[in-house]
């Protein structure tokens, strides 16, 4: 009897070791993913603080989002600390309505201040938002109805655009 929960003891323990190395070696890793940065403009202009959201198509386990810089310049970024997203194809949706965009553009339509360029990435709550239209067409702006798409290949891509009305 002894023999067998010493034997008992030794399986519950290589089971429980393997599970913890299991769960130890998942912790923190992030998935290959691939750099995309690039530009957008509308209308030949930079287009400034715009939100951009790559979406898997077919839909697929996680996309990656980014905000263009002053200069219309991006980086997507798979999660809060790591730039990239996974190989693939990808419909792209390209937003000024939750943006520091929006804002501007909401202060400067009721004659107040312009907002000064600084973090692009500050919160905009939603009470300064209401009222603000989007000021991209549908075909970039929508989900649903964007025309935009985007193939990302392993490695380091450049994926620019040149949105017109």
């Amino acid at each position: 009897m002894r023999d067998s929960i010493e034997n008992l003891l030794h399986r519950t323990a290589v089971c429980f070791v393997g599970a913890l190395l299991l769960t130890v070696s998942g912790c923190g890793s992030s998935p290959v993913t691939a750099f995309v940065s690039g530009e957008v403009t509308y209308n030949g202009s930079p287009l400034s603080y715009a939100d951009i959201r790559f979406i898997p198509n077919p839909l697929g386990p996680r996309g990656a989002i980014a905000k263009t810089d002053a200069n219309g310049h991006y980086t997507l970024m798979y999660d809060a600390y790591t730039e990239g997203i996974l190989p693939g194809e990808y419909k792209v949706v390209i937003s000024t309505r939750g943006s520091a965009a929006a804002r501007q553009q909401k202060e400067t339509n009721s004659d107040s201040a312009t907002v000064e360029s600084g973090n692009p990435y500050a919160s905009n709550p939603s009470s300064q938002l209401y009222g603000v239209k989007e000021s991209l067409p549908l075909k970039f702006s929508s989900s649903k109805m964007t025309e935009l798409t985007a193939s990302v290949l392993e490695g380091n891509n450049e994926i620019n655009f040149d949105l017109k009305d």
